[in-house]
């Protein structure tokens, strides 16, 4: 039985207004004791407004703002919110419903048996167009090369779970290698990482975005070219 009192669920947002209170939704249908930060880049939509008002009736959720921060990103959200966390353990998700809630289930138990990182990886895509597969899979090969004797089945997912202070320490001492503008968290985490660490995985379907677009750019490919540098 998983202690959700021990937990913080970070999900970094932009723009996720058809997504977010069906996501937090899934998320309670889980557990009402887990503890939920929407940490919001600053949305042009009504995605802060759903969330204040979910929030405002239930102290579990709280919407962080950072339409204010200089530097916007996953990878800066992610940090911001972790630094607000006094949780044993953090889970990372997307909120568009793409890493499918009912895996938090997974990462709490492998979390719980004493692993530093519980990270899924995604074992089957419902659907990706062929240049996004592209992109993916090259991008896969070079994160791999980087992590060299460091083996993880998908170092670019973006659903995982880790020790709180595990995580707070790899990057209060190698804050040069994580690239705050870039979205890929976990990979930047893993290159701190050792053989030693206590990592588990597990595989999960991916599954297609039904609403909102993808927020994959050229600034985000460029801060993932600079993180594989660092």
């Amino acid at each position: 039985m998983v202690n959700w009192n021990e937990f913080t669920l970070i999900a970094p947002s932009l723009n996720e207004e058809k997504n977010i209170a069906n996501f937090i939704g899934k998320v309670q249908k889980i557990s009402t004791q887990l503890k939920i930060i929407i940490a919001d880049d600053g949305s042009k939509d009504k995605t802060a407004e759903i969330v204040k008002k979910i929030a405002f009736k239930n102290n579990r959720i709280e919407f962080f703002d950072r339409s204010s921060k200089e530097v916007k990103g996953i990878t800066a959200s992610v940090i911001d919110s972790l630094n607000k966390t006094k949780s044993k353990y953090v889970i990372i998700s997307d909120c568009d419903l793409q890493h499918p809630p009912k895996y938090i289930i997974e990462i709490a138990k492998q979390l719980e048996m004493g692993n530093d990182l519980a990270i899924g990886f995604r074992e089957k895509v419902t659907y990706w167009p062929a240049h996004r597969k592209f992109i993916s899979s090259i991008a896969q090969i070079l994160a791999k090369i980087k992590l060299g004797k460091l083996k993880v089945t998908d170092p670019l997912s973006g659903f995982f779970g880790a020790n709180t202070e595990f995580m707070r320490k790899k990057i209060d001492h190698n804050k040069k290698r994580f690239r705050l503008e870039g979205y890929k968290i976990l990979f930047d985490l893993l290159k701190c990482c050792k053989n030693q660490d206590k990592i588990e995985q597990f595989g999960y379907v991916f599954e297609s975005r039904k609403f909102g677009e993808s927020k994959l750019g050229a600034k985000h490919v460029l801060a993932f070219l600079k993180s594989l540098l660092s």
